[in-house]
């Protein structure tokens, strides 16, 4: 029985085979994903596993969608997704936390206040931050993984109304809530084929950044944080695709390169 586990949890390691799938119709959905594998055991694995490039910025992967259909009699498709979290007119979510553990009070773009004297900086987590967009294209990613589906002509106007017509709102970039992966998630139901995406990481009271021992946490509600990660998202349709519930559609995004 234990073997059987294990080779089931290698398969989702694996590029899944199985015939190329490609558009029938013009209406269809593609699911994108760029997964970078992280350490989740805890909160000190997963920030030692994340590169951290020198201006600050983490790349954490990026999940996104190919939309097509038929608008004003003409066969069109849309690429792209939910972004934010530029550092530009608000802190990123690790200098948010890092500010608040040496005691400085953050202002944000909206007028809310977040004072240094609080004994929880990773609140900040919890958050949402002002600078969320919709991101025309794959913002740069590569996907590690792709799921295709051809969809009716309802389902493309839910999805299109969701997306362009202001259902959602991109302003507002959350990452426990609101971001790439939650983004893709809500149009994978809409299209009826819901997919797994969260994951919950448990974080130490204190730890050591930079030379310094800082206080994270101190109400213990604060010890864990669950949110949505591109690398539980593949997972999910992976095991979709193995169900029969999507197909494969990396082949065909790589040979058709949506847009630039």
């Amino acid at each position: 029985m234990r073997w059987s586990k294990v080779l089931a949890f290698l398969l989702l390691l694996l590029p899944t085979s199985g015939a190329a799938w490609a558009p029938r119709t013009p209406f269809f959905l593609v699911l994108l994903v760029d997964a970078r594998h992280f350490d989740y055991r805890d909160g000190l694995a997963l920030f030692h596993s994340i590169h951290i490039q020198r201006d600050g910025k983490c790349d954490v992967g990026h999940a996104w969608i190919v939309l097509g259909g038929v608008q004003e009699g003409r066969e069109r498709v849309w690429e792209g997704g939910h972004t934010g979290e530029f550092g530009l007119i608000e802190p990123r979510y690790l200098e948010g936390v890092l500010w608040l553990s040496e005691g400085r009070t953050l202002r944000m773009h909206d007028g809310r206040l977040f004072s240094g004297s609080d004994p929880n900086p990773v609140r900040f987590l919890h958050t949402y931050l002002s600078d969320g967009m919709w991101q025309q294209g794959s913002g740069g990613h590569t996907p590690s993984y792709a799921v295709g589906m051809d969809i009716d002509e309802p389902t493309f106007g839910a999805i299109y109304a969701y997306v362009m017509g202001g259902a959602y709102d991109f302003s507002k970039y959350s990452l426990t809530s609101n971001q790439c992966v939650t983004f893709v998630a809500k149009i994978a139901a809409l299209a009826c084929c819901p997919l797994a995406h969260e994951v919950t990481v448990t974080l130490p009271k204190s730890c050591s950044i930079e030379g310094r021992e800082r206080i994270l946490w101190e109400d213990p509600r604060y010890g864990s944080i669950t949110f949505s990660t591109p690398d539980v998202l593949e997972a999910s349709m992976k095991e979709a695709v193995q169900g029969g519930r999507m197909a494969s559609a990396l082949d065909w995004y790589m040979g058709s390169l949506v847009t630039p």
